[in-house]
């Protein structure tokens, strides 16, 4: 998947609606991020300690990370508290709770290598979802304020071939290589989008984001 200005190919992962794991915080934290992937190994860093692979399920991509030091592997919170809520209704599921406790833990460590980009208070309030009925396909466009246009033209531009990720309450919907600075202020996500509720959601998590958190000084 490649990341441009104006067209982001993207599927929306399903992903349990969670705060940040083990964090308390005084404002709301960010359900939408464009966070820097600096430790996976991409073109630019490959020597990095993390290997991630992709797959794709029913039309939408499913991630998971590999600890080339630690040699462990783990997906991303949605996935992972996905799998938590589930056991819920079985008994004598303890150990299986542990393991995912402990997955979870790796993908929070990993998560806090990941610097932030742009988030919430860098987007405008005003994202929307579309059908193209030419394409048929669901598309949500999002608008970046000039601050987080800046910031997004100035650390796309010093890292062509790193990996960006865009987060949904912490968790991966998708993580394209960077092939050319990022200058525009309109993103558009599509090709992705697996019904009108998929875009709608996501386009309500931009809103609710931008409204929530507090403006760039």
């Amino acid at each position: 998947m490649q990341l441009r200005p104006l067209f982001i190919g993207i599927v929306i992962a399903v992903a349990a609606q969670a705060a940040s794991f083990g964090s308390v915080a005084s404002k709301p934290s960010p359900r939408v991020q464009f966070v820097y992937f600096q430790a996976v190994i991409s073109q630019r860093t490959p020597k990095a300690r993390y290997a991630m692979q992709m797959r794709n399920t029913g039309g939408r991509e499913i991630y998971s990370i590999t600890d080339m030091v630690g040699h462990t592997a783990f997906r991303d919170r949605g996935q992972i508290k996905t799998d938590l809520i589930a056991l819920q209704t079985h008994r004598f599921q303890q150990k299986k709770v542990r393991q995912l406790t402990v997955e979870l833990q790796r993908y929070e460590h990993f998560l806090k290598s990941c610097p932030v980009i742009i988030s919430g208070a860098d987007l405008k309030a005003d994202a929307k979802s579309d059908y193209d009925s030419t394409s048929k396909i669901w598309k949500v466009t999002i608008n970046i304020k000039p601050e987080g246009v800046e910031k997004m033209n100035r650390f796309t531009s010093g890292h062509i071939g790193c990996i960006i990720a865009i987060l949904r309450d912490g968790s991966i919907i998708s993580a394209p290589n960077i092939w050319e600075p990022i200058k525009s202020s309109t993103i558009q996500f599509s090709g992705g989008f697996l019904s009108a509720d998929d875009a709608d959601s996501f386009a309500n998590a931009v809103n609710t984001d931008a409204r929530a958190q507090p403006a760039p000084r």
